[in-house]
């Protein structure tokens, strides 16, 4: 009878809703879910975001997860992702012409078979003493998280020490603490590229945290160099880096200095705290974040769909090919083979790309004797890059501080 006595007012009190579910939870021996969803901004009670965040922290004594769920172009994105990540929970977006029903099942189907909750993951080495500092840094995710039944966790970061180690996993299950921990082996150096896709997969999830401490704490010029050079070295197109897929650009025209100034004014974008633009940001966000692949260009990753519809309302060219040096080529095909980048130049485009540097480019043609020499030269691993080579492509390729390009 209370529930059919109520009815939409036209407003929207984000902080009364909140505080009031999140006082009702007292139990801290189970985990507690909140699922928030909303449709608009905050027009009722108290509109500020930093305030609707910090009164929703404090209100929150149970450690209860939040999940807003962000149904159409109207909402404050910003501020969902706001309490998402102030309240150990990740936010939803929902498309207009989506079904919500089908987001909030998925989710609750998720979160109604919790596997062990609290869940933390350390790395305990013998050798390492306490004025060395920590050995495992900006790993992702990066806090104490749940797992929940047929879930998979991918669990990347960077490490300064190699030898034996003990993989010490922490949690609960139901009020019970648990402890497991078995061998791990931190490898100095790989002797092929077999899981050379990690590296980028750890520069993915790090690309999103920084585009998520920019959104929700400002620009920092630091932040901005490492996301330019994460984006550049790893061949990870953002909306933010997209004048890196400008065909027409020369290598010599993108120094650090001028990526660094191009990006600055893209990433004001993150500004917009709601409409199609800001939602859509927030939504491809999520997918650097949470992404379980590398993600080549754009409409890889979970936020996939996003990007691709943020590109086609700022005409964002959608190809752009990145080598590990300090230049960048381009070219309009790309495949990844290991660590390195392969640039397929074809027949409409090599001359335009390639006339200007003509005289700093050694041309090869296929199983000549200059050919073959190249190939003796190389490592395994470099030779794939010629392996996967179609008779009708042609490879710009940097190696050893030479340009060739293999016909």
């Amino acid at each position: 009878g209370y529930v059919e006595g109520l009815y939409a007012g036209g407003g929207t009190n984000i902080h009364g809703s909140l505080t009031a579910a999140l006082a009702q939870l007292k139990d801290s021996q189970q985990p507690h879910f909140v699922l928030f969803l909303t449709d608009g901004l905050p027009t009722v009670g108290e509109k500020s975001e930093v305030k609707i965040v910090a009164a929703a922290k404090a209100a929150n004594g149970v450690r209860a997860r939040v999940l807003p769920f962000g149904v159409g172009f109207d909402v404050n994105s910003r501020l969902l992702d706001r309490l998402a990540r102030e309240n150990f929970g990740m936010s939803e977006y929902v498309r207009p012409n989506e079904d919500i029903e089908a987001h909030v099942a998925k989710v609750y189907n998720r979160i109604g078979s919790p596997v062990m909750t609290d869940v933390a993951v350390k790395f305990e080495f013998d050798t390492v003493k306490p004025e060395d500092g920590p050995v495992i840094n900006r790993q992702y995710p990066p806090q104490v998280f749940d797992l929940f039944e047929g879930e998979q966790l991918v669990l990347v970061g960077r490490y300064k020490k190699t030898g034996a180690a003990k993989t010490v996993v922490t949690g609960r299950i139901g009020s019970t603490e648990k402890k497991f921990d078995f061998p791990a082996e931190f490898t100095a150096k790989s002797h092929d590229s077999s899981f050379a896709f990690v590296e980028k997969l750890w520069a993915t999830r790090r690309i999103g945290e920084i585009i998520d401490q920019i959104d929700l704490h400002g620009q920092n010029d630091e932040l901005v160099k490492e996301l330019v050079a994460l984006s550049t070295k790893h061949g990870i197109l953002t909306p933010y880096t997209s004048f890196l897929a400008d065909e027409t650009a020369r290598p010599s025209s993108l120094a650090a200095t001028d990526s660094f100034r191009l990006a600055m004014p893209e990433l004001k974008k993150l500004e917009e705290a709601e409409g199609r633009g800001a939602f859509l940001q927030r939504s491809n966000k999520l997918g650097f974040q949470f992404s379980n692949g590398p993600i080549s260009g754009p409409a890889a990753g979970s936020g996939g769909a996003a990007l691709q519809d943020l590109e086609r309302d700022r005409t964002v060219p959608t190809q752009a090919v990145r080598n590990r040096g300090s230049e960048t080529l381009y070219a309009r095909g790309v495949e990844v083979s290991g660590q390195r980048i392969k640039l397929l130049v074809t027949p409409e485009t090599s001359k335009l790309d390639l006339d200007k540097d003509k005289d700093q480019i050694t041309t090869i043609d296929r199983y000549t004797d200059a050919y073959f020499a190249l190939i003796q030269a190389n490592t395994p691993d470099e030779n794939q890059l010629f392996v996967q080579q179609q008779s009708d492509e042609q490879l710009l390729v940097k190696m050893r501080g030479k340009t060739y390009l293999v016909k």
